[in-house]
C-alpha cells in the first residue's frame, strides 16, 4: 500500500488534478475514472470514499467525501469527531462517526497522515454523499498550507446551488422517503409472484416447549421458521438466488443467508444470519437477538446488513393473520408470516370416522421474483417448507 502510494503521489504531483480511488464491496472490485477516479474501500467497518489532489500552491492531500453506506443512503450526519485538526493519524484509527438512514458507523482511516482541516463539523446534518468532510497531509507542516476553501469546486456536479434547494418544492428526503422510494421502485422493476400457504403450528409449539421444558432453551417461533426456511433453501438450491440487474439473470448464491425484517426508530431494517442452514436453532436465537439490539442501537455494521439471499418478515406478534411483503432487491425472495390461528379441521380417526379437531394454523406467503421464480420452482421450495414444518424435529438432525 504504501508503494502504491508513492507512485500515485507522484502522478499527481505531475498534473494538474489527479483523482485515485480502490474498489472494494462486499460482492464485487471497481475501479473508474469517469468524472476523475473516485474511490471506495471497503474498511470493514464502512465504505470510504477519498478524493487526492495537487495543484498549484497546494501541497499533496487526500479529500475524504461522505461515503454511501448503505442501498438507501444519499446523506448522512456527522456525529462526532473522534480526531481534531491538527493530530497524527494511523491506519486503523477512527476519524469520526457518522450517522446514516441505518446505522452509526465508524470512520476508519486507511492511510498515515494528520487531519489538516474538518470541512464538516460536528453536528453536521444531512451531508449530501460525496461531498468533501475533511482534508489530510503527509507532512504536519503541510497543515497550514492547506486554506479554509480549498475544498471550494469539490462537490458533487449533481448538487443543486443554495437558493433552488431553499426555493425547490420538493419535501427533504428523510429515512421513511428513502424506503419508501427504494419500496415502490422494487414493486415498479420486479414482476412479484405470490404464492400462500397455511401450516400447521401445534408440531412446532410443542416442539418449542419441549425444549425449554426438558434443555432450558428459549427459542422463539420466528427462530425456527427460519431455520425451517434455511434447511428448505438447502434442500431447493437452485431457490438459494439472487437477480443481477448487470448480467440481466439469475445467480446462485455461495451462502444460504437470511435477512430478518426487524423494526427501529429508524424504519426497517434487515440485519442478516449467515450459514443460517449450518447454525443450530440455539446459536440462531442468540445471533438474531445480538442483530437486532445492535440494529435499534444502530451500531450495524455494513456487512451485518447488506447482502443476503433471502429475507422474513413476521408480523405474528401483531393482529395479522396473512400480509404480501415487497421484495428487498436484489434478492429473489421474501416471506411474509402471520400469527397463528386455531381453527376447525376434519380429520378421519384410526375408526375411519371423520370428526373435528382443533388445530392451530399459521399463514406464510411468498413474494418471489418472475424473473427467477415460476410456479413449478416456488411450489417446490414450498414442498419442502412444508415438510420441515411436518417433521419439525428434522430441525435438529440437519
Amino acid at each position: 500500500m504504501a508503494n502504491f502510494r508513492s507512485v500515485l503521489l507522484g502522478l499527481a504531483r505531475s498534473r494538474s488534478h489527479f483523482n485515485f480511488g480502490i474498489g472494494n464491496s462486499p460482492r464485487n472490485s471497481t475501479l473508474s475514472s469517469a468524472n476523475g477516479l473516485l474511490a471506495y474501500v471497503f474498511a470493514g467497518k464502512l465504505l470510504v470514499r477519498a478524493r487526492l489532489f495537487s495543484s498549484t500552491g497546494l501541497p499533496s492531500h487526500i479529500v475524504l467525501e461522505m461515503p454511501a453506506l448503505s442501498p438507501t443512503m444519499n446523506q448522512g450526519n456527522i456525529a462526532k469527531w473522534r480526531k481534531k485538526e491538527g493530530d497524527k493519524i494511523n491506519v486503523g484509527d477512527v476519524l469520526c462517526e457518522i450517522e446514516t438512514d441505518k446505522a452509526t458507523l465508524e470512520f476508519e482511516s486507511m492511510e498515515e497522515g494528520f487531519l489538516a482541516k474538518i470541512l464538516a463539523p460536528e453536528g453536521s446534518k444531512d451531508v449530501l454523499v460525496g461531498r468533501p468532510i475533511a482534508i489530510t497531509v503527509e507532512d504536519p507542516d503541510e497543515i497550514n498550507n492547506i486554506p479554509d476553501d480549498s475544498f471550494s469546486g469539490l462537490e458533487p456536479k449533481d448538487e443543486k446551488p443554495t437558493d433552488t434547494l431553499a426555493n425547490s418544492a420538493e419535501p427533504k428526503v428523510g429515512t421513511s422517503n428513502v424506503i419508501a422510494k427504494r419500496l415502490l421502485e422494487s414493486k415498479q422493476s420486479i414482476p412479484h409472484l405470490y404464492l400462500s400457504s397455511d401450516v400447521i403450528l401445534d408440531p412446532l409449539l410443542a416442539f418449542r416447549k419441549e425444549l425449554k421444558e426438558q434443555y432450558n432453551v428459549k427459542v422463539s417461533v420466528n427462530d425456527i421458521v427460519l431455520k425451517a426456511v434455511a434447511l428448505a433453501l438447502k434442500t431447493v438450491p437452485e431457490a438459494n438466488v439472487y437477480w443481477n440487474d448487470e448480467k440481466g439473470e439469475s445467480v446462485s448464491c455461495d451462502s444460504v443467508d437470511i435477512s430478518v425484517a426487524v423494526a427501529t426508530e429508524k424504519g426497517l431494517m434487515t440485519p442478516i444470519v449467515r450459514n443460517a442452514d449450518q447454525k443450530s436453532l440455539s446459536a440462531i436465537s442468540l445471533e438474531v437477538k445480538e442483530l437486532a439490539e445492535k440494529a435499534r442501537a444502530g451500531k450495524l455494521k455494513p456487512d451485518q446488513f447488506q447482502g443476503g439471499s433471502f429475507s422474513i418478515t413476521n408480523l405474528g406478534m401483531f393482529p395479522v393473520d396473512y400480509f404480501c411483503a415487497i421484495i428487498n432487491p436484489p434478492q429473489a425472495c421474501i416471506l411474509a408470516v402471520g400469527r397463528g390461528n386455531m381453527v376447525v379441521e376434519p380429520v378421519i380417526g384410526t375408526d375411519g370416522v371423520e370428526k373435528p379437531v382443533i388445530v392451530t394454523k399459521m399463514s406464510l406467503k411468498l413474494s418471489a421474483d418472475h424473473r427467477v421464480f415460476d410456479g413449478q420452482l416456488a411450489s417446490k421450495f414450498f414442498s419442502a417448507l412444508s415438510s420441515n414444518f411436518s417433521n419439525i424435529r428434522r430441525l435438529l438432525l440437519l
